[in-house]
């Protein structure tokens, strides 16, 4: 059930850019969420790996400190038995984005842009790659482990080089995350 969407980044790089977080979430309609109450994780949620820069026990141990932080700060408990009100599961994903800019400049403001007659310009388009980090976080049905809510958070990366700067990073896209389910 538990799957790792792999990407090759070191230790050093984490979910972060606090203020460009971008999240999302969706649900089913049909569940009555203000009902849920406790919770437990996915019983086969295990890392798979070994996946370079993303198969980091660290940050998993950062990642589920935080979620369990944000859901209990939403009213939630941990419980294993009885059953909880849902399964909690969350994957981490890396991919490799390019952006492209492209800036026109024409001369002494005689060109195109400038009064309109024609003249001579050129282009300057500048390529850059850089990873963006996603965090999906999921609740399901217990049983059956029927996905009942999904939140997202997508980031570029960026490195960061402390632990307490990791986990600031974690902690702050999980709440985000999390922030979008009552």
């Amino acid at each position: 059930m538990m799957i790792r969407i792999c990407g090759a980044l070191g230790l050093a790089v984490a979910l972060a850019a606090c203020s460009s977080i971008k999240v999302n979430s969706d649900y089913d309609p049909a569940v009555d969420f203000e009902a849920l109450h406790t919770y437990r994780w996915a019983p086969d949620f295990e890392p798979a790996g070994p996946t370079p820069g993303v198969d980091d026990d660290l940050l998993y141990k950062r990642i589920h400190a935080a979620i369990d932080f944000h859901l209990k700060a939403l009213g939630f408990r941990e419980q294993t038995y009885p059953e909880p009100d849902v399964w909690v599961a969350y994957h981490v994903g890396i991919d490799r984005k390019i952006e492209v800019d492209t800036m026109y400049h024409d001369h002494a403001g005689w060109g195109r842009r400038g009064y309109g007659y024609g003249g001579y310009g050129y282009a300057d388009t500048v390529v850059r790659e850089y990873d963006e980090g996603t965090l999906l976080i999921d609740l399901l049905r217990p049983g059956s482990g029927e996905l009942i809510w999904r939140g997202s958070g997508r980031t570029r990366l960026k490195e960061l080089k402390t632990p307490a700067e990791r986990t600031q990073a974690v902690n702050e896209i999980v709440g985000k995350i999390l922030g979008q389910l009552r």
